[in-house]
């Protein structure tokens, strides 16, 4: 699995393709089990600079909620859909530090 850092990936927000999504098999360190979120194809928005895949761990702790909340809205979607209808699909993620900081919708042009 990708760690999330990549040492020329460099700050700004870029366009991913969700990859994959599964849910962890072993809990994390809040004792809850989390998503995995792989996002592949990343291309910065402005200088179509590339970047190497990254993953989003969501934890499912209710008091993580509020990046599986992020992560729907980015979307545009219902934390209630089949989350394998999102693959394929495309976000922004912002990158700092060459880890990401927040899953965006994309601007709609």
């Amino acid at each position: 699995m990708w760690n999330g850092k990549r040492s020329n990936d460099e700050d700004g927000v870029y366009v991913a393709r969700l990859g994959a999504i599964w849910e962890s098999d072993r809990p994390g360190k809040s004792g809850y089990q989390f998503w995995v979120w792989e996002f592949d194809d990343l291309c910065e928005a402005e200088t179509r600079r590339l970047a190497g895949p990254k993953d989003v761990l969501t934890s499912l702790s209710p008091k993580a909620h509020w990046k599986l909340k992020e992560i729907f809205e980015a979307f545009e979607e219902s934390p209630h859909i089949d989350t394998d209808e999102l693959i394929g699909r495309q976000v922004g993620l912002e990158l700092r530090g060459g880890e990401v900081r927040r899953v965006l919708p994309l601007v709609k042009r």
